[in-house]
């Protein structure tokens, strides 16, 4: 599992993408790499692997996700498990605010030095303390309810755009997630979002490859991360 068909470092190419798959297999309307596939050639450009548990007996599994990726030149972020990401050579490991926890109580940050992470932020407070340790990547959100992690509300919008201003700032590449689908993307736009994380609406979809071009189409239609807002 390495990134040689990648041509940018991690960090280097993270700026560019737009469409954050969260690859789960019990989400999919058919035949997970199936699904994988189509998501990609529809516009996926970053794709976790965000099965719960990840454990060692899914070594197989990752490795054949894995295999996918790196043939459709798309880096592959593993969920949580920064062990089995650095044994398999992932391009980079997602933490949530729960691991992060966990890892300075424990190991302290050393454990993730050398590896690429993105962190999960929920409030502008949790993304100002989150700045400090140079995460590759932030999610920001939930932007709405959401079944999948189990969040009843979302962020109330001004609070959303507050976040989405101090990640521009200092230039951190942020992806909005929770709940989101090409009808609410819209809304989210006009935010300043231009990154979004998102799962069953695409795993769940019939047609996955065209639900994800629906949601790159209207991605590509706003400015490029980074620029300022009309």
């Amino acid at each position: 599992m390495n990134s040689k068909h990648l041509t940018k470092p991690f960090e280097a190419g993270i700026p560019e993408r737009r469409l954050y798959l969260l690859f789960t297999r019990s989400l999919c309307s058919k035949t997970p790499l199936l699904v994988l596939e189509e998501a990609i050639e529809g516009g996926v450009d970053l794709v976790q692997l965000r099965e719960k548990p990840l454990t060692r007996k899914e070594i197989p599994w990752i490795k054949e996700v894995a295999a996918l990726c790196n043939a459709m030149a798309v880096p592959l972020v593993l969920n949580d498990r920064i062990d089995l990401a650095k044994e398999l050579g992932a391009c980079c490991v997602h933490l949530g605010q729960e691991d992060l926890g966990e890892l300075q109580k424990t190991q302290g940050l050393k454990e993730i030095t050398g590896l690429p992470f993105g962190l999960s932020t929920h409030s502008p407070e949790e993304l100002r303390a989150s700045l400090a340790l140079s995460p590759a990547y932030v999610g920001i959100g939930p932007c709405f309810a959401t079944a999948t992690k189990g969040y009843q509300q979302g962020l109330p919008p001004r609070r959303l755009a507050a976040m989405l201003e101090i990640a521009r700032e200092r230039q951190l590449p942020a992806f909005a997630i929770g709940g989101i689908d090409a009808k609410r993307l819209p809304g989210l736009m006009d935010l300043g979002v231009r990154r979004i994380a998102v799962s069953s609406c695409i795993l769940g979809a019939p047609a996955p490859r065209e639900a994800a071009r629906t949601l790159r189409e209207l991605l590509l239609g706003g400015p490029e991360p980074g620029h300022p807002i009309p």
